[in-house]
């Protein structure tokens, strides 16, 4: 379960990017695990409605691409 402080974070990882007119970014966060930060995105992308990004991994990388 993720805790309100989380979710903040993530979600402010989600409006920065797709306020931006960046399509592609990676991401690297010193608090988080990638793969943990990759499934917390993918939850909260999927829990708030957005078919237009995506969170995935690459080559150990973790990114956010927009669809």
């Amino acid at each position: 379960m993720l805790s309100e402080r989380d979710i903040a974070v993530f979600d402010e990882y989600i409006d920065k990017f797709m306020s931006s007119d960046i399509t592609i970014v990676k991401i690297k966060d010193e608090n988080y695990p990638s793969n943990f930060l990759r499934k917390a995105l993918q939850q909260r992308i999927k829990d708030r409605g957005m078919t237009n990004l995506i969170a995935y991994t690459f080559l150990s990388d973790l990114f956010l691409e927009k669809i």
